[in-house]
């Protein structure tokens, strides 16, 4: 049995993709006393910027984040039941035509 969910860390922790492009992020979930545990399928995810870039969010699929338009956004991954979320990144412009994705 795991420990109490205490904190999620996202990789990748900067991306930069084409408009149009998927980026499937893997969420690691480090709990008290337990060994970390791949948790990419049961967190969903966020942007910041959804004019950048969008999470799906299906249930029970590793979910896409697609390259919606040009720009910068910030990605996290959340747990649905604690809220507990990966930490963010300061946002670095992105290449002309591409879309800056950082968790």
């Amino acid at each position: 049995m795991l420990g109490p969910l205490t904190s999620i860390d996202l990789t990748p922790v900067t991306a930069s993709d084409t408009v149009g492009d998927e980026r499937f992020f893997t969420a690691k979930g480090h709990f008290a006393g337990s060994p970390d545990k791949n948790i990419t399928r049961d967190v969903d995810y966020e942007s910041t910027n959804t004019a950048v870039a969008q999470a799906t969010n299906e249930a029970w699929e590793e979910e896409p984040v697609v390259a919606v338009g040009v720009g910068v956004t910030t990605i996290r991954a959340k747990d649905p039941t604690t809220g507990i979320a990966s930490a963010t990144a300061r946002p670095t412009p992105s290449r002309r035509h591409k879309v800056g994705c950082l968790r």
